[in-house]
């Protein structure tokens, strides 16, 4: 749980722009998270998690597009396949 919570705050620092300092906060917090996978569900989780995020430096900062990315629920979007 103290790793989600440093990714929330990253992703929630300067109003939600992921300037570089936020995203590689947030990238070096996922990266410990993947090598703390211990529940059942964990990793699916996570692996989607890190698919979200790499959409997401995939726009190079486009608002709209980061907006779009950050309002869907990737681990929602794997449960449902």
């Amino acid at each position: 749980m103290v790793y989600v919570s440093e990714m929330r705050a990253a992703l929630d620092r300067e109003h939600g722009n992921l300037n570089q300092a936020n995203r590689k906060m947030f990238d070096q917090v996922l990266k410990l998270e993947e090598q703390n996978v211990t529940e059942k569900g964990e990793k699916e989780a996570v692996v989607a998690l890190r698919n979200a995020f790499q959409n997401l430096m995939a726009t190079n900062g486009s608002t709209q597009q980061n907006e779009q990315i950050l309002s869907q629920d990737p681990i929602a979007a794997y449960q449902h396949r």
